[in-house]
């Protein structure tokens, strides 16, 4: 996880109601934001751990996982696939700007027989080391450079990871994420039932890990 990170918002304050009507964004943070769409369930369990959440029902199965001896599981493995779960997009993620969740490298692990002429007959391969069709562990780990694991790298240098990074963005305080133009902007601004800026405040501000954490899994 990236450390010292931080991003600028542009806000725009109804200072009479006291509350942020959107935000204007570059695409640095809406790629971190957009990202959140490819987080397993489990690894945001593990982010919300240490917050009181209405997600406390959650936090507190991935609780009972972390607590739970291992002999009541399968093996070790599946204690971990649940505590850590993978998405097939961690290899984008490591190309944010900020990473919600630490990706470590992915391994691939196989039956011990998968190249033996007397093979099992599975061809099955899997990121943990886990119980193969024919009952024995699939503890063989094969090594898949990166650029094999996926059919292509999302974007380019010069782009973001999901989003053009020519682009920037309006995001509302629930969330909406629409492309930044004056057209869109009337329009935002128009549908939460303001007339134009008057009663508006323009303030610049720059967040951090936590103040992020907080407006993507807090907002309303």
């Amino acid at each position: 996880m990236a450390n010292g990170v931080k991003f600028s918002l542009k806000l725009l304050i109804d200072e009479k109601r006291n509350k942020v009507v959107l935000a204007e964004a570059e695409q640095d943070f809406v790629d971190v934001l957009l990202s959140l769409l490819t987080l397993p369930m489990g690894i945001i369990a593990g982010l919300l751990k240490d917050h009181n959440t209405i997600l406390d029902c959650y936090r507190n199965l991935n609780k009972s996982v972390s607590e739970m001896d291992i002999r009541h599981f399968e093996n070790d493995a599946f204690k971990s696939l649940l505590l850590s779960p993978k998405s097939s997009k961690d290899i984008h993620r490591k190309r944010l700007k900020l990473n919600m969740s630490y990706t470590s490298p992915t391994e691939f692990f196989v039956c011990p027989s998968f190249f033996k002429s007397a093979s099992c007959g599975s061809r099955a391969y899997s990121n943990f080391r886990t119980i193969c069709s024919c009952g024995a562990l699939m503890d063989l780990q094969v090594l898949v450079p990166e650029e094999e694991q996926v059919e292509k790298v999302i974007g380019d240098v010069a782009d973001g990871v999901f989003v053009n990074c020519r682009s920037s963005f309006i995001i509302t305080d629930d969330l909406k994420v629409i492309p930044n133009s004056i057209g869109d902007l009337i329009n935002v601004l128009k549908d939460l039932g303001y007339t134009g800026y008057n009663d508006l405040q323009e303030t610049l501000i720059d967040v951090e890990f936590e103040e992020v954490t907080f407006c993507f899994f807090f907002s309303v």
